[in-house]
């Protein structure tokens, strides 16, 4: 899925042949593992012999064989994986203070359109959903992406705004089009099978005490420049912020991940919490007994992410270091639970009045 760890092979090739050139049998049984484990964890619902065979061009037999340790990897079947399923070698065979990899997909390929950044999740989603015994961990800085999915006017708002500070995608720098936006069937089946998705399996999520204030910030900016045709995209807009704001109270009180309309019967659990301590950008933990793997916002909206157990392993353990520094809001956590919502819709009311102000302004 990212970019550039074959060429970063190749070029260290003499390295991978020094060091599996000396690694003892035991060593080397280790790292076949190794690589099987994450061979599996990208492929988590087939058979890793039939996978074997597939990308290496070899016997099931064969396969088995390799699995089994009886037949060693040789090196084209390892830049072979590698390159399939996007594994860095380096992480196998480094130490501690070695460089730690990232991938990411901006780098592998811009987006052309809005589009190919839903399908991109979609596809993270799916696969994160397959996972066994999976543990999901959101720390957001802003609301959580998959929030925004359920709010049509406010999406498109957050996606104009990526756009103007990331992508920088031409015809979409021209207008504020939501028409455009909701007449764009393959976007719209993509965040619709993002949001069946990610709403049916359990996690925790940990919210910032600021996260509605970047928005409403963005706002104001492109107030001032004048993109939006009329005061009514604003303020629907602002509604979709009200009544994100309400749908956000009823999931915490529920402890469940909602989609508008859903009853809880058929609703995922999740933990939320109110994080007041620590500035971060959005990280998201999945982790398994099988696999653990960290996602973090870079060049927002776009994701890089590693597989490479230090990292992973010590994301998790800083994560669970900050749940500890924040307060439970969902379910039991009812006193801090409204208190939070009364600070965020005074943020939220404070902020009407500002953009209204500038709106009389602006667009007088």
């Amino acid at each position: 899925m990212f970019g550039h760890q074959f060429c970063s092979i190749i070029t260290n090739f003499n390295k991978y042949i020094a060091y599996m050139a000396n690694l003892h049998l035991k060593e080397w049984t280790v790292f076949q593992d190794k690589i099987l484990k994450e061979v599996r964890s990208k492929a988590p619902n087939q058979k890793l012999s039939s996978v074997l065979a597939k990308t290496l061009s070899i016997s099931e037999n064969a396969a088995y064989k390799k699995i089994q340790g009886g037949i060693q990897f040789s090196i084209q079947d390892l830049l072979v994986l590698s390159k399939e399923f996007q594994i860095s070698l380096d992480q196998f065979i480094s130490h501690k203070a070695s460089p730690i990899p990232f991938y990411s997909d901006a780098i592998r390929k811009k987006p052309d359109h809005y589009r190919d950044y839903f399908l991109n999740i979609q596809k993270h989603v799916t696969a994160i959903s397959q996972i066994k015994e999976l543990n999901y961990i959101y720390q957001a800085n802003e609301i959580p992406i998959f929030h925004y999915l359920l709010f049509p006017s406010l999406l498109y708002f957050k996606i104009y705004a990526w756009n103007y500070t990331s992508w920088r995608i031409g015809d979409s720098l021209k207008a504020y089009e939501y028409l455009a936006f909701q007449r764009d069937d393959v976007m719209q089946k993509a965040i619709h099978a993002s949001i069946e998705t990610y709403f049916t399996f359990p996690g925790t999520e940990i919210w910032h005490i600021r996260m509605f204030d970047i928005t409403l910030d963005q706002l104001k900016y492109f107030i001032h420049l004048r993109v939006f045709q009329d005061k009514s995209t604003v303020l629907q807009i602002l509604d979709d912020l009200y009544d994100m704001l309400d749908h956000l109270n009823l999931m915490a009180s529920k402890a469940m991940k909602l989609k508008r309309g859903q009853k809880v019967d058929h609703s995922a659990h999740c933990k939320m919490y109110i994080n007041e301590l620590v500035s971060t950008s959005d990280i998201i933990f999945v982790g398994s007994p099988d696999m653990e793997i960290v996602f973090t916002m870079f060049d927002t909206p776009n994701l890089v992410r590693t597989s490479d157990q230090r990292f992973t392993s010590y994301t998790k353990v800083w994560m669970e270091h900050t749940i500890r520094h924040s307060s439970l809001i969902s379910n039991e956590g009812e006193r801090e639970r409204v208190e939070l919502f009364q600070t965020y819709r005074q943020k939220l009311d404070q902020g009407r009045r500002e953009i209204e102000g500038l709106l009389a302004y602006k667009y007088s």
